[in-house]
C-alpha cells in the first residue's frame, strides 16, 4: 500500500491510492479530518467521491476498499448504484 501523501497548497490535505491506484482515499481541506474515498468510473467519465465518515485511516482504507467492490460489481452487472 502506498504511503499517505500530504498535499500543500491544493484542494486536498491527504491522500492515499488503494487497489493500485483504482481509488482513493483523501481528506479535503473543507472536510474537517473525515477521510472521503473517491473513483473514477471510464463508462461514465466522472469520479464517485463519497464520505467515509471516519477520522481513522485504517478504518477509512477498509470501507474505501467494500465501496470499490460494490461499485466495480455495479458497473460489471450494468446498474447503477452511485450517484454522480
Amino acid at each position: 500500500m502506498d504511503a499517505t501523501k500530504d498535499n500543500k497548497n491544493a484542494w486536498t490535505s491527504k491522500h492515499q491510492d488503494i487497489f493500485g491506484g483504482k481509488a482513493q482515499i483523501l481528506q479535503t481541506n473543507a472536510s474537517g479530518g473525515n477521510w472521503q474515498f473517491r473513483c473514477y468510473i471510464s463508462e461514465e467519465n466522472k469520479y464517485v467521491r463519497k464520505s467515509l465518515r471516519t477520522r481513522d485511516k485504517d478504518t477509512a482504507v477498509q470501507r474505501a476498499e467494500k465501496e470499490y467492490l460494490q461499485i466495480y460489481a455495479d458497473v460489471v452487472s450494468g446498474e447503477r448504484s452511485w450517484k454522480l
